[in-house]
């Protein structure tokens, strides 16, 4: 799975991301990786909703991609915020739900230390997030209500799975599969916040090296599912 991504997302780049080829190409790609994830996880006997989820949080993020790439390129209709938010924004609810369920179950917390680690590291991220992103989103006059509420909840999804993520990290005894996995949702945060810098200074552009984040982390969560 992650000889197949690098080779497409080489010609993702040769066929160059700002160009309508370039998107269908991308959405083609990911689907691929999506699918045959999703049916090895239908498949699994150990934390199958949990994987399950995960996935559906991936094929949401695809279904957003491919709304705007309709939009944009079919419609021409390039007004935002539109219904592809929907799908993106419904990505992270399932990725929070699929790492939920990750988490040692019972109501008995049996490492406290763990515990408060994952807390520290979920409130550094969203200091870092509203300072980085958000604030500057929350006081940008120029967006209307409805945009920036939309464009908020984006940062508010990341924060949102890095807490649960965290808490995932310090209180699970992750396989190696589990830690790819993990490698995977930390290219997604990281690719989303600098996305939102870029999108704040108006500089990103499809085909911009951020996208290759987020297209390894399709490819690391689809690796560690069928292996």
């Amino acid at each position: 799975m992650l000889a197949f991504a690098v080779a497409a997302l080489v010609g993702y780049y040769l066929i160059g991301g700002d160009t309508t080829a370039g998107s269908v190409y991308w959405d083609g790609a990911v689907a691929v990786m999506v699918g045959f994830a999703l049916v090895r996880a239908t498949r699994l006997q150990h934390h199958r909703a949990a994987w399950v989820l995960v996935i559906l949080g991936q094929l949401a993020f695809l279904v957003g991609d491919m709304t705007w790439l309709l939009f944009e390129y079919v419609i021409e209709y390039d007004a935002s915020p539109n219904i592809g938010d929907i799908a993106y924004l419904s990505g992270y609810v399932f990725l929070g739900a699929g790492a939920v369920l990750f988490l040692p179950g019972g109501r008995q917390l049996r490492n406290v230390g763990a515990l408060v680690d994952g807390l520290i590291v979920a409130l550094a991220a969203s200091v870092l997030i509203w300072v980085y992103a958000m604030e500057p989103m929350a006081n940008d006059s120029s967006l209307g209500t409805l945009a920036r509420l939309v464009g908020l909840a984006y940062p508010a999804g990341d924060i949102v799975v890095i807490a649960i993520g965290a808490q995932a990290a310090m209180r699970v005894r992750w396989s190696p599969s589990g830690l790819v996995f993990l490698g995977g949702m930390g290219l997604v945060l990281a690719g989303d916040l600098w996305y939102v810098g870029l999108s704040n200074t108006g500089t990103y552009v499809a085909g911009h090296p951020v996208d290759a984040m987020w297209f390894l982390s399709y490819a690391l969560v689809a690796a560690a599912v069928l292996h």
